[in-house]
């Protein structure tokens, strides 16, 4: 299975998408600088909104899409996927696998920016833990979705961005009605609760971390059950 691992890690990671994340986070801490010279009174709170709207949001879950969804999907599209089943492999350790090339790459790549920024900004430990440990759950759980996503779902990167803007960082925002069923919400209300931030309809501590628990578990179950009936002929 290591050799599965390098092939997507490999067939995943392009120095066009590296360089255009890179762009997007230097970008993002740039603004987190800015900050560092306001009142600093609100800083904290500044930080944290700016990383709310503009990390959780949408930097961290397109990172998750781009990637997740060229895992097994780009070996889908080129016809090459069959060279993964040639050797008696279940489809939930594919996807695992899969997952993890994933993961290794958007973790860093969502991470970093955000660890940045609030060092930048000149805010405390108990902001950077609460951020770090939001974005890494929210990133694995919209991979485990997206990996599923791209493996059966034409122009998925397309559809997904789409989702992605107009969904988690536009309707799921205006109300406790569509939030619950948001990924954003959930990793939002559980760096609220962390670093003892306010924001707008937080969930239970414990309830956003076992939803976003719940997504990483189900979004790989049901990537396996999607993979065990791919066509890969």
């Amino acid at each position: 299975m290591s050799s599965l691992y390098r092939i997507l890690l490999r067939t995943s990671v392009t120095r066009g998408r590296l360089a255009a994340f890179l762009a997007a986070g230097a970008l993002l801490d740039l603004i987190a600088y800015a900050i560092r010279s306001s009142d600093y009174a609100h800083r904290e709170q500044d930080v944290f909104q700016l990383l709310d709207v503009a990390a959780l949001g949408l930097y961290a879950p397109v990172v998750a899409l781009v990637f997740a969804t060229s895992s097994l999907g780009d070996l889908a599209s080129e016809g090459t996927l069959v060279y993964v089943w040639l050797r008696p492999v279940a489809a939930w350790r594919i996807v695992v696998v899969a997952l993890a090339a994933t993961l290794t790459i958007t973790l860093p790549l969502s991470l970093l920016p955000v660890w940045v920024a609030v060092l930048l900004a000149g805010a405390g430990w108990q902001l950077l833990w609460a951020l770090t440990a939001a974005t890494a759950l929210a990133v694995a759980a919209y991979a485990a979705v997206f990996t599923g996503f791209g493996l059966r779902v034409k122009f998925a990167l397309i559809i997904g961005l789409v989702y992605v803007v107009i969904w988690e960082a536009g309707i799921a925002s205006l109300g406790k009605g569509p939030a619950i069923v948001s990924v954003r919400h959930y990793a939002e209300s559980l760096a609220g609760h962390l670093a003892n931030r306010p924001v707008a309809s937080p969930a239970d501590q414990w309830a956003s971390l076992m939803v976003l628990l719940g997504v990483l578990v189900v979004g790989t179950a049901l990537s396996s059950v999607l993979l065990a009936r791919q066509d890969v002929a």
